[in-house]
């Protein structure tokens, strides 16, 4: 097809921007021209109306550049071309035609999912970069900071934080807004301002439509909560406006200790949760690394009073003392949480689960991963292995989101292995699978297991949105069908998505 007509094909799409249901109306009028769910010619269409700067194809010599773009090598795909607008009309004027056209989609951002597919799409479809969308604008009160969907939170952090504001962001610098955001967030800002998604005072979207609604708690706020952790199921979100809080000096210490007291760090960490956490300027963090414990002690507000940290200060075990106590910015204690995305292209996947407190069984549910890690340990070449206990307080719950975290001390573990060779991607998947599998069904038996999945560590099999309950899941039902009434999310979109419900 010439130019010509497929420019006329692209605008007869777009000047349909307005019109519902707009694609019955669409192939009717261009029946026997256009073709519905060819990726190829949607392809084309984009290209004739964005540009080929927009537009990458397989022809071109950026194609496994942008293929290559995302984290973790199980999801390069191959999609027929992919497309980075340079201003939000031009995702409006995408997303209108690839609606328009019934071609499925991905969307991608920072790329740092690790599920495998996620933020990609085969050559069946279109993937839709947000990478050059880098707004970086506080308001004018500076009491708000704009951010585009194509910024890392290094970025974010390096501009805030000299103009003495923080705001509640990704612990892991390297990580996009998008996905970190509309997952939830957890925040080393978390026990004192809640999750990061609360913490949002607007959301800019480009609706299936092609219109672009600005979402609050006065405008929209059906599409306002529904975004609080019901992720792409509604549109492409293009801005986000995150409240700013003052920066105040921050204190920590990180320990790490000997394999055989993993329990007695794990107990120690139950007993600062029901103490400690009562003053929201204290954090711990811990990551087990193989069967290491390590500990980060974060106070927001200078050095911590007597007492904050007596749950690990007093124990008697061993340990070495990996950064002493060291006051600094936010941005010195970003510089040290970097090692996460050091290695470039690694194949890892993980899971979550959350449970109350309980200190004697956090130690031995750890323990039961550790025999769940024996086998392929000795089995696959290059194979590692992550468990993290994250300590969550009862105050994260709250009314106005879809979230549905319940009121109480609980704990979101998020596990995670790490393998080299292609070879081995199927039989980690299934390995993955069956960890969790153990682990809640031990959890259950204990009592303690809760419900929710936290969306930033889940794998992509979990059903993250009906953990949220099945009120929230109607109420995401219900403002998807009047924000997008055709289902083009539903239908063209994957990820956790409300068809599957």
């Amino acid at each position: 097809m010439r130019t010509s007509s497929l420019l006329a094909v692209a605008a007869a799409s777009i000047q349909h921007v307005y019109a519902a249901p707009y694609d019955a109306e669409i192939a009717s009028a261009l029946q026997g021209r256009l073709r519905i769910g060819d990726a190829g010619f949607t392809c084309r269409v984009l290209e004739a109306v964005l540009g080929s700067e927009v537009v990458v194809t397989s022809q071109d010599l950026e194609y496994t550049a942008q293929e290559q773009a995302n984290y973790s090598p199980t999801c390069w795909l191959s999609a027929a071309c992919f497309v980075s607008p340079e201003d939000i009309d031009q995702v409006s004027a995408a997303v209108r035609i690839i609606g328009a056209l019934q071609t499925p989609f991905s969307i991608r951002s920072g790329g740092k999912n690790l599920n495998p597919g996620f933020a990609s799409v085969d050559e069946s479809g279109v993937l839709l970069s947000l990478a050059k969308l880098t707004r970086l604008e506080l308001a004018e009160d500076e009491g708000s900071l704009n951010i585009g969907p194509g910024v890392l939170w290094d970025e974010v952090y390096d501009f805030v934080v000299p103009k003495g504001l923080v705001v509640v962001g990704s612990r892991y610098n390297k990580v996009g807004v998008p996905g970190f955001l509309l997952g939830g967030g957890i925040s080393f800002y978390t026990n004192q301002y809640g999750v990061a998604i609360d913490n949002i005072k607007s959301f800019t979207v480009v609706l299936a439509s092609g219109k672009v609604a600005v979402a609050s708690s006065s405008k929209h706020c059906d599409l306002y909560r529904a975004l609080k952790g019901g992720n792409s199921n509604f549109g492409v979100v293009v801005n986000f406006e995150l409240y700013t809080y003052p920066h105040e000096t921050l204190h920590w210490q990180t320990r790490g200790y000997n394999p055989e007291d993993a329990g007695a760090i794990l107990e120690a960490y139950a007993e600062f949760q029901l103490t400690g956490m009562s003053d929201p300027l204290a954090r711990v963090d811990m990551n087990i690394f193989g069967d290491r414990p390590i500990i980060i002690m974060i106070y927001n507000g200078g050095a911590p009073p007597p007492g904050t940290f007596d749950a690990f200060l007093h124990l008697t075990v061993p340990f070495e003392e990996l950064v002493p106590p060291t006051s600094g910015t936010y941005l010195e204690l970003q510089a040290i949480q970097a090692i996460r995305f050091v290695k470039e292209h690694p194949h890892n996947y993980g899971e979550t689960f959350s449970h109350t407190i309980d200190g004697t069984y956090m130690a031995e549910i750890e323990q039961l991963f550790l025999e769940l890690m024996v086998e392929p340990s000795n089995t696959y070449e290059n194979f590692s292995f992550l468990w993290v206990p994250v300590a969550m307080p009862a105050s994260v719950a709250r009314d106005d989101n879809v979230l549905g975290i319940e009121p109480v001390e609980q704990q979101w573990h998020e596990w995670m292995i790490e393998w080299d060779n292609d070879e081995y991607n199927d039989a980690m998947l299934e390995l993955g699978h069956n960890i969790t599998a153990v682990l809640t069904a031990a959890t259950e038996e204990a009592g303690t297991l809760l419900p929710y999945l936290f969306m930033n560590t889940a794998g992509g099999s979990q059903p993250v949105l009906q953990s949220y309950g099945e009120e929230n899941v109607a109420f995401m039902k219900a403002v998807a069908k009047r924000y997008d009434p055709t289902a083009v999310f539903q239908r063209q979109f994957g990820g956790w998505l409300l068809r599957d419900l």
